[in-house]
């Protein structure tokens, strides 16, 4: 659920993470395939990105599917309307059907017909026991990492027999208090896991967890402090970097801070000392720490069910997700590739596309070709795609402006096609 492969030593294979993928955490994976898939997250154990099921609307008929890749979407694919009365495929996979009338055949154009896409996706699995033993198990790998903890300890029996046997109350809430919320969701990067661990006014040890900036978990450690690093915060963000800072007391937190503090001349000059030191995020992170921390403690609210107001909030940032996207390399080259058969083949594109997201990227390849732009990294893209685009939200203006650039080029095909070619040749490094 990451682009970050995390070694944890203390965790075994086969009692551990082979026996709970099978109790609880396929089943949140599964269900949640259209956000990695969006995201283009994928894990490390696989060479493809999740399937997941899809309804398409096409000339008054419902199809039901598998969405693998948003540009292979249609690409040698055979779908049985949901009535069962007609067959969507290739003109020349259907004319192998035996004793099939030519009749029968209607031949359409998916690049110039309007397409409508619908995605199955129950709510309720956010509020779920799977969902609530997976964010425990995290929590608990994470707090063990970051204390070095190589052994069993009596204390964490409580959410020991939660994560295996899923027995226990009070281990795992979801947080509904709406300065939590806004707190952590304005400050985090997009489609990132972030973790926050503070010491609760009952001295208990808990661990916050923001699940893609989706949705907020708190989860409870153990009921004292017993080890020494509980005030830490980590972000593992979608390009699989890491941002994270960890102290035994919030007022080291401080105190670090503002002896930097006093060695700058205004805050901009404390903003640049963190920059310098390659730790940037830190600065807002600390500030978000220190400043809230009374919030952190005081949001303890045990069995929280699904209500209106975090149904509302995991909704809305749903739907931030899907229409959204973060650029970085990974999701950019996977794009290419399956956008691309080959590079000898005319890409021809549907000028009645409202695609957003593949519209957006789509117009990065069509930068990137265009030779006068001079962009050879994700660097210059970047920088290139802020001038392109002033504007902070993307909109169905913005994007159609985009893609009518695109198509309004005669020669849209051999840009694209040389944008993608440059793409594939950039790595990591670049």
């Amino acid at each position: 659920m990451t682009n970050r492969k995390v070694i944890n030593p203390n965790v075994c294979k086969i009692e551990h993470n082979n026996k709970f993928s099978n109790q609880f955490e396929y089943k949140i994976i599964k269900e949640l395939a259209f956000i990695t898939n969006s995201l283009s997250v994928k894990s490390s154990k696989s060479k493809d990105y999740l399937p997941y099921e899809i309804t398409y609307e096409i000339e008054g008929e419902s199809f039901k599917s598998k969405m693998g890749s948003e540009a292979k979407k249609f690409h040698n694919k055979k779908m049985k309307s949901i009535d069962g009365k007609t067959l969507l495929a290739p003109l020349d996979e259907l004319r192998k059907i035996n004793n099939i009338n030519e009749n029968d055949i209607k031949e359409i154009d998916v690049n110039k017909i309007e397409i409508t896409e619908s995605i199955n996706f129950d709510l309720n699995i956010f509020f779920s026991k799977e969902m609530y033993r997976l964010m425990a198990k995290i929590a608990f790998e994470w707090y063990c990492l970051k204390n070095n903890i190589n052994f069993k300890v009596n204390d964490f029996e409580p959410i020991i027999q939660y994560i295996t046997q899923g027995i226990g109350d009070k281990i795992v809430n979801i947080v509904k208090n709406e300065k939590i919320m806004n707190l952590i969701k304005s400050r985090i990067s997009f489609g990132s896991h972030t973790f926050l661990s503070y010491v609760g006014q009952d001295n208990s040890v808990n661990i916050l967890i923001s699940f893609f900036g989706i949705a907020i978990y708190n989860v409870r450690i153990c009921d004292s402090v017993l080890y020494k690093y509980n005030f830490t915060v980590q972000e593992l963000k979608l390009d699989g970097k890491s941002d994270e800072f960890k102290y035994d007391f919030p007022e080291k937190v401080f105190c670090n801070f503002s002896n930097n503090l006093e060695k700058s001349n205004s805050s901009k000059d404390f903003k640049i000392f963190f920059i310098k030191n390659g730790s940037h995020l830190f600065y807002w992170k600390a500030l978000l720490y220190f400043n809230n921390y009374k919030i952190f403690q005081d949001s303890l609210m045990y069995g929280c069910n699904q209500d209106y107001e975090v149904a509302s909030f995991i909704c809305k940032n749903i739907q931030e997700i899907l229409s959204s996207q973060s650029i970085h390399l990974k999701g950019l080259k996977r794009f290419v590739t399956e956008f691309f058969e080959d590079f000898d083949q005319e890409v021809r594109l549907n000028p009645n596309s409202d695609n957003s997201k593949g519209i957006l990227k789509l117009y990065m390849i069509f930068l990137v070709g265009h030779s006068e732009n001079n962009i050879e990294n994700l660097s210059d893209l970047q920088k290139v795609i802020q001038t392109k685009i002033s504007s902070e939200i993307v909109n169905e203006d913005v994007i159609s402006k985009l893609y009518s650039e695109i198509i309004s080029q005669e020669n849209y095909s051999d840009i694209l096609i040389n944008g993608g070619q440059r793409i594939n040749r950039w790595n990591h490094q670049n």
